[in-house]
């Protein structure tokens, strides 16, 4: 075994799920055939996906044992291919001739690859779906579609039992099936599909519980009531997920980042300083070698107030130069 597998199955351990043991113990295509919620959501999937070119590129994310994927072979599409983290399933999966893969979503590194992408009873399974749909995104090509078929638990049915029986949506989950990490409702997946840069393009309620006494389902193409919710969407511009996902330090530096100063925050600089006397624009004076005070004129301007006062301190003195003449001005 690999390292990148066991790391896999250690992850899966972690959050109470080992998928091998579930593979073994589960027969999903036997539930989808004989279940009677689940013969109406394969019903969905053909009327959903009976319109798509055959010539599209799908990839089914939580394949399984292959059920829906063999369900797209048999109408006729050609480029189907599978991901799951569950190698006994995988095993029954490529036993029916299916391009499978085993691995994680998390771990996709595929860019403008796919046509389509499917969450078929997999999104609710998933430790982050937020993440998974980011990748499902980056393997989408642009204005691609997604399919997400997942449990809401908003069919008359269900929703009299959150309120006479005081149960909540995650206690209905885990009942159904104990490898249930998510409990979505309508609203949820709309926000997850929007944060996560889909356009919502079709949603539809399925699987209608109306009383057992008169049937088990009864399927609701559309409407407010259905177990189960069905959605259409479409990938509307690549983004790059790693920088949403860990923005490196450098993109954005921080206070903390700044080299302190020595200056205080008002102080500026002898080349930012404003001249002390009002008068015409000087040249800017050159940074690189301090600018050498003039030599005084062999023969000076006569002073107008020469006599009144022969002794000027050095330090009173301000020179100002141009480029036509050395004037010296007493401050």
């Amino acid at each position: 075994m690999d390292a990148l597998t066991e790391a896999l199955r250690r992850k899966r351990r972690s959050e109470g799920i080992d998928w091998d043991t579930y593979g073994k113990e589960v027969d999903p295509s036997a539930v989808h055939l004989t279940d009677p919620m689940h013969r109406v959501l394969t019903a969905a999937f053909v009327d959903t996906v009976r319109d798509w070119d055959r010539d599209a590129h799908i990839l089914d994310v939580g394949c399984g044992d292959g059920f829906w994927l063999e369900i797209l072979r048999n109408l006729g599409f050609n480029t189907v291919v599978g991901i799951d983290c569950s190698m006994p399933l995988l095993e029954r999966a490529a036993a029916k001739g299916l391009d499978v893969r085993h691995g994680d979503l998390y771990d996709l590194d595929v860019i403008d690859e796919f046509d389509y992408v499917v969450f078929c009873d997999t999104l609710e399974h998933l430790p982050d779906p937020a993440r998974a749909l980011q990748r499902a995104h980056r393997a989408l090509r642009t204005h691609a579609t997604l399919f997400v078929l997942a449990p809401v638990y908003e069919s008359v049915h269900c929703r009299w039992r959150r309120v006479w029986h005081r149960v909540e949506r995650k206690d209905q989950a885990k009942e159904e099936d104990p490898t249930h990490l998510q409990a979505f409702s309508t609203g949820d997946l709309m926000r997850l599909l929007d944060e996560c840069y889909y356009s919502v393009d079709h949603v539809s309620h399925v699987g209608n519980i109306i009383s057992k006494r008169r049937g088990p389902v009864r399927w609701t193409r559309s409407g407010r009531h259905g177990k189960w919710l069905a959605v259409l969407a479409t990938s509307l511009f690549h983004v790059g997920w790693e920088t949403l996902e860990a923005a490196p330090a450098s993109a954005q530096p921080t206070d903390a980042d700044a080299p302190a100063s020595t200056e205080p925050a008002d102080s500026v600089t002898a080349e930012e300083a404003p001249e002390s006397s009002p008068g015409p624009p000087k040249e800017a004076p050159s940074t690189e070698e301090p600018e050498a005070q003039p030599e005084p004129s062999a023969d000076p301007q006569p002073d107008p107030h020469e006599g009144d006062d022969e002794s000027v301190a050095a330090d009173e003195v301000d020179i100002e130069t141009n480029a036509e003449a050395a004037v010296v001005k007493t401050t």
